[in-house]
Parts: structure tokens; C-alpha cells; sequence
């Protein structure tokens, strides 16, 4: 029995031993999680940022097609009412010769 209760003892001493490092062990485990977290969510951030630089250059491009847009169209839309307002004088010129020369055939 002395034998057994010394080998029971021994155990004991081993595994208040093992504890402290075990416990050791797991807080630096959870450290070790901590920083490969914390680096996964630093490589997010900084692709992020790269998506957001990306994001702001489409947007400064699309932001000076749209002025360009604008100018274009408001050229375009000057000329088609100039074009119009010709159309009108050439038709309206043409009325009146026309009308000018039945009046001059009916009194004739």
C-alpha cells in the first residue's frame, strides 16, 4: 500500500506540475489567437482601404465623364433648337412665297 500511495503521490506531483504549464500553455495559445486575429483583421483593413482608394478613383472618373456628359449634351441640345428654329424660318419663308405668289395670281 505505501508503494501505491507513493506512486499516487508522484502522479499528484506530476500533474500540480503539468497544471501551471498547461495553463501557461493555454494563455499563450490564446495570445497566439489573439495576434492571428488581430493580423487577419489588419489585412482586411488595409484591403479594404485599397477597395476604398479604388472606389474613390471610379467615382472621380465617373464624376468627370458625367460633366463631359453635360457639356455634350448641352452643345447637342443648342444645335438641334438652332436647327429646329432654321427648319421653321425655311419653312415659314417658303409659306409666304407661296402664299405671296397665289396672291398675286388671284389678282392677276
Amino acid at each position: 500500500m505505501n508503494i501505491f500511495r507513493m506512486a499516487q503521490h508522484t502522479q499528484s506531483q506530476a500533474f500540480a506540475v503539468a497544471s501551471p504549464k498547461t495553463k501557461m500553455q493555454l494563455r499563450l495559445d490564446e495570445i497566439e489567437d489573439v495576434k492571428a486575429l488581430l493580423g487577419t483583421s489588419v489585412h482586411k483593413l488595409l484591403a479594404n482601404i485599397d477597395k476604398a482608394t479604388i472606389v474613390e478613383e471610379k467615382t472621380e472618373d465617373m464624376l468627370e465623364t458625367a460633366r463631359q456628359f453635360q457639356a455634350t449634351s448641352t452643345k447637342l441640345q443648342r444645335n438641334l433648337w438652332w436647327r429646329s428654329v432654321k427648319l421653321q424660318l425655311t419653312f415659314g419663308t417658303v409659306l409666304l412665297i407661296v402664299v405671296a405668289t397665289w396672291q398675286v395670281h388671284l389678282f392677276i
